[in-house]
């Protein structure tokens, strides 16, 4: 079995004030392995919509109506429900929590109703 490791990305970005798709730890165990003319598989979460994050106080926006996590539509630039779609809200450029501008865009999944 491959070995495992959980990277906090949060961290990662205070530490290094970047917001990168690549934990440092991933980029040189994958170049180690290149080195040693190993192989590396990544998978990667194809999402087709994003959510905003505060890197500082990890707060994800959620909706005031039914408490789920708003998203950001490609289609319109814009916090909105992703259950009833009638709340939404103009994204902003400063954490309501804390007033810092370390504002991150995260990929989540969309599941199906059935």
């Amino acid at each position: 079995m491959p070995v495992v490791q959980v990277i906090d990305t949060r961290q990662e970005f205070l530490e290094t004030r970047k917001q990168a798709t690549f934990s440092r730890a991933l980029i040189e165990a994958v170049t180690g392995a290149a080195w040693r003319r190993g192989q590396s598989m990544l998978l990667l979460n194809r999402a087709d919509f994003r959510v905003h994050d505060c890197a500082l106080v990890a707060s994800v926006w959620k909706c005031p109506n039914c408490s789920v996590t708003l998203h950001v539509s490609p289609a319109r630039p814009a916090h909105v429900c992703a259950t009833t779609a009638i709340f939404s809200s103009r994204v902003p450029e400063r954490c309501p929590k804390c007033d810092s501008d370390h504002i991150q865009f995260l990929a989540a999944v969309r599941t199906r109703r059935r």
